[in-house]
């Protein structure tokens, strides 16, 4: 049937119907540029939806990262001498993703010198750009290194 017929009248209800659901489905999507969303944390609005840590333990789920988390993150005061800021410093540099910033920084214990983190850093900057995937090259010394310790 055609938009004219009579029969079309359900079917446009309907389908108004649907576009209201729709939009209320949908309404933390901004409508114009600047417009702050929803906040998927609650308490407000924010400029992000990724803006806090996402997921808990009983969810199942993997926590999503951010920025800003990762720079809330502290240390453990238990005596071991650790370069935190500079290791923060040198995972921003290379633009490392936060969830692969979160897994190095727990993995090389927070930064703590003398560790194969700095080992892995220096070769880093010593490649001249051949490492194309600086996260994952981090990772895979952090996890060689526990391993090589280990066995």
């Amino acid at each position: 049937p055609s938009a004219g017929s009579s029969g079309s009248v359900a079917a446009n209800g309907l389908a108004v119907n649907s576009s209201a659901r729709d939009a209320a489905r949908y309404s933390a999507v901004p409508l114009a540029v600047g417009e702050l969303f929803a906040n998927p944390c609650g308490g407000g609005e924010s400029q992000s939806p990724a803006a806090c840590v996402k997921g808990d333990s009983r969810s199942g789920k993997r926590k999503i990262w951010t920025q800003e988390a990762i720079d809330r993150l502290l240390p453990p005061a238990d005596g071991t001498p650790r370069n935190y800021a500079g290791l923060l410093d040198n995972l921003r540099i290379y633009g490392i993703p936060p969830a692969e910033q979160y897994a190095i920084i727990r993995k090389s214990n927070f930064g703590a010198i003398g560790g194969s983190i700095w080992k892995g850093i220096a070769a880093l900057r010593g490649s001249g750009g051949k490492i194309k995937l600086p996260g994952r090259y981090l990772l895979s010394v952090v996890n060689r290194r526990d391993d090589e310790a280990v066995s």
